[in-house]
């Protein structure tokens, strides 16, 4: 149950390594505040793991815009195919991550040194 045991620090990093990394990815192409919305879609997509409960019930928790949700309940919408993107990074599939960074048109170099500046920048926060 949501609650009954600490929350995993390896998680916590991992969520905002993820929401850091879907805001950098943005950077260049999205005007701030959807930078912003996608830094919430990275760190609230492992809500599910950090409270145990599934998305839905997480969402019918919270109030958040509907193109944060649909990226959360299905990847779909404008912020979607960032959240496959950096699932991809973390899980190293690497036909998925070719063919999302396609059509989000970012090249490998911009997904590595985003994924790099992420880790950095969560590194830099201390977190333990």
């Amino acid at each position: 149950t949501a609650g009954s045991k600490p929350t995993s620090p390896v998680l916590s990093r991992t969520a905002i390594t993820r929401g850091r990394f879907c805001e950098l990815l943005a950077k260049e192409n999205l005007p701030q505040n959807d930078q912003d919305n996608l830094f919430i879609v990275g760190v609230f997509s492992l809500l599910p793991a950090l409270l145990e409960m599934p998305m839905q019930q997480v969402l019918d928790r919270i109030v958040v815009l509907d193109r944060i949700a649909d990226a959360l309940l299905d990847r779909s919408g404008l912020y979607g195919p960032f959240l496959s993107l950096a699932e991809a990074v973390e899980s190293a599939d690497l036909s998925q991550l070719e063919s999302v960074s396609t059509a989000l048109m970012l090249s490998p170099n911009q997904v590595s040194e985003a994924h790099l500046s992420a880790i950095a920048w969560v590194e830099q926060l201390g977190l333990d």
